[in-house]
């Protein structure tokens, strides 16, 4: 009967792990198809991720708010994407970061902060907001941003690492302001003038 039992559980858990790992993931999908569209931000090297926003609506505000749980022990999970096209896990809570008054004058703006559960070490801080779902992770070696394809477009997002950002944005522009120049003295100061 113990063998039963234990083979049951055993069966079980395969059968529902992938499903699980689905649902985790089921608000992101790789976006395959932009022609010749760019995102605002240009970076080298990104992977662009359709987001079904009623789905993660439902997820976000299930989440605690960090007054209330630690974001170690909080149920909330959230997968979210990398440039190399995994997901890492992330529990998390809302975490808010504007004064009372604003934030009830401004409901839709919702900030949370996650701890990896894949990477422990790993942090996140992320939005969704009338502009689009906006993400800073910071991982072990790398920073990763997870930006609206364009401004305000809630259904699309580029996901890129800190160094192709740089890595694309090199440009030959040149600062001509000369070593001895007086631009640190605002105008008129130290002059006796009047004030009429």
């Amino acid at each position: 009967m113990k063998h039963l039992i234990t083979y049951s559980l055993i069966a079980l858990t395969h059968f529902f792990s992938p499903n699980l790992i689905s649902a985790q993931t089921a608000y992101w999908s790789p976006n395959t198809s932009l022609d010749d569209q760019k995102p605002t931000i240009v970076p080298s090297e990104y992977l662009v991720f359709n987001l079904d926003v009623s789905v993660l609506k439902e997820l976000l505000d299930s989440a605690p708010n960090e007054e209330d749980l630690k974001v170690k022990d909080s149920h909330a999970v959230i997968s979210l994407p990398f440039p190399d096209g995994t997901f890492e896990k992330f529990s998390f809570v809302n975490s808010p970061v504007m004064a009372p008054e604003l934030a009830d004058r401004f409901p839709e703006i919702q900030v949370f902060l996650g701890q990896g559960i894949d990477s422990p070490s790993s942090i996140v801080r992320f939005d969704l907001t009338p502009q689009g779902f906006h993400g800073m992770i910071l991982a072990s070696g790398e920073t990763i941003f997870i930006d609206p394809f364009n401004p305000g477009d809630l259904e699309k997002c580029i996901c890129y690492s800190k160094s192709n950002f740089y890595a694309s944005n090199e440009s030959d522009w040149v600062c001509e302001v000369g070593e001895n120049s007086d631009l640190t003295t605002p105008p008129n100061v130290g002059k006796n003038k009047e004030v009429k």
